[in-house]
């Protein structure tokens, strides 16, 4: 079961801010009915115990 279409992937969308990112992801996922509302707020608790921080923008 694929979760993502080709439509769904963006690349250089404009978040520049990682909490824009995130909740751009978000919205992408639950528009595609893969996750519930809940997870954005998952996302950033998750964030708050282990960052996800890579740099040189990645």
């Amino acid at each position: 079961m694929s979760v993502l279409n080709l439509g769904q992937i963006r690349i250089h969308s404009g978040s520049v801010a990682k909490d824009d990112a995130m909740a751009e992801a978000a919205g992408i996922l639950q528009d595609a009915g893969a996750v519930t509302g809940a997870y954005l707020d998952a996302m950033r608790q998750r964030e708050q115990t282990v960052s996800t921080y890579m740099g040189n923008e990645l």
